[in-house]
């Protein structure tokens, strides 16, 4: 972590918050982008909650909230205005509960072709042949010659 600028207190440099005892550091590197391009899947969260008529984060906050999830209001936030890098079970469940919707209606996962890397051959002489024509080798068992 960077020393931080002489304007800025050290006890300023971290959070705290209720749910964490320990502090974090504050980063001083460039936020992320909210949206990569590069990214597997597209989030639909913001699209269900204006046919569910929600059109403000915090319109979600109490229906997760009676639901079983307690998040914050910048929680909810994030979570509605920029796609996900990790999503708890619990969450998806309640999202999915309140706006009448499966996950698939949720999250779009775009084609796997972006990602996907070329594998070796490894030299075999059976490289052309397709898993059902493969044959395993019996195996050779020899005894040690006995003195």
């Amino acid at each position: 972590m960077l020393p931080p600028p002489p304007s800025i207190p050290p006890w300023a440099m971290t959070i705290r918050t209720a749910s964490s005892p320990k502090p974090s550091p504050v980063s001083m590197e460039a936020p992320m982008p909210l949206h990569d391009p590069q990214q597997a899947f597209t989030w639909h969260l913001r699209e269900h909650m204006a046919t569910a008529g929600m059109f403000k984060t915090t319109d979600l906050v109490e229906p997760l909230r009676e639901a079983g999830v307690h998040l914050s209001r910048e929680q909810v936030y994030r979570l509605v205005t920029s796609p996900p890098v990790r999503l708890n079970m619990e969450v998806l469940a309640a999202l999915c509960q309140i706006l009448h919707c499966t996950p698939n209606d949720l999250i779009h996962v775009r084609s796997a072709q972006r990602g996907v890397r070329e594998t070796r051959r490894t030299g075999t002489s059976n490289s052309g042949a397709s898993v059902g024509e493969l044959r395993p080798i019996p195996a050779r068992l020899r005894r040690p010659p006995s003195e």
